[in-house]
């Protein structure tokens, strides 16, 4: 028979190991994690220098930290945190800035045109419908390598004629996606012809 050795009642949080189950261990370092106002307030800067020396800075910072501790600070942190979280190699990370209740349209707009960012990030992006509703958006997504072909597809037909000759042309997307486009563009060149006139 297998002695079965008996726990103390009371357990400190701190002798307790990081719990396996996905965004429990979050929850456990959560009360622990204080960050300082640079990772916390949005900032205004004056010039482009400024804004490139401080994102340096934070970039440095936030690579000493592990992964719960990103996972918290995407989801609280300030816009120049997500910036760099987003483009984090950890898929946990880098999805977690998506859902952060401070995220703005217009991030998600920059989100999508960007090539740093995982595949995941992207296809969390085209999955979402409210992002979606953003003609900018979607036209970002498509012409995005990275979005899922499928994905994109299904875009198309939203797309402008001006938008989608641009998607006809492109070099840096899917062939597939290419090729859906100009088949597009053709059937609705075909679709508003005029009709010629029936010979008697």
């Amino acid at each position: 028979i297998e002695e079965v050795e008996e726990k103390p009642e009371e357990v400190e949080e701190e002798e307790i190991g990081p719990v396996t189950i996905e965004g429990e261990e979050v929850e456990n370092a959560w009360t622990r994690f204080i960050y300082s106002k640079d990772l916390l307030e949005d900032k205004e800067y004056r010039t482009k220098e400024e804004r490139e020396e401080d994102e340096r800075n934070l970039y440095k910072k936030i690579q000493k930290m592990k992964v719960s501790e990103k996972i918290k600070l995407a989801l609280v942190g300030n816009m120049q945190a997500r910036n760099i979280l987003v483009r984090d190699s950890n898929k946990l990370v880098a999805t977690a800035v998506l859902k952060s209740p401070r995220i703005t349209e217009s991030e998600i707009e920059a989100i999508s045109r960007s090539r740093s960012v995982s595949e995941e990030v992207i296809r969390m992006i085209a999955h979402n419908k409210e992002w979606t509703k953003n003609y900018q958006i979607k036209v970002n997504l498509v012409n995005n390598a990275k979005t899922p072909i499928s994905e994109s597809l299904k875009f198309l037909n939203h797309l402008r004629d001006k938008d989608l000759q641009q998607v006809a042309r492109s070099r840096n997307i899917p062939q597939p996606v290419v090729v859906a486009a100009r088949k597009l563009l053709q059937a609705r060149q075909e679709k508003f012809k005029p009709k010629k006139p029936m010979k008697h």
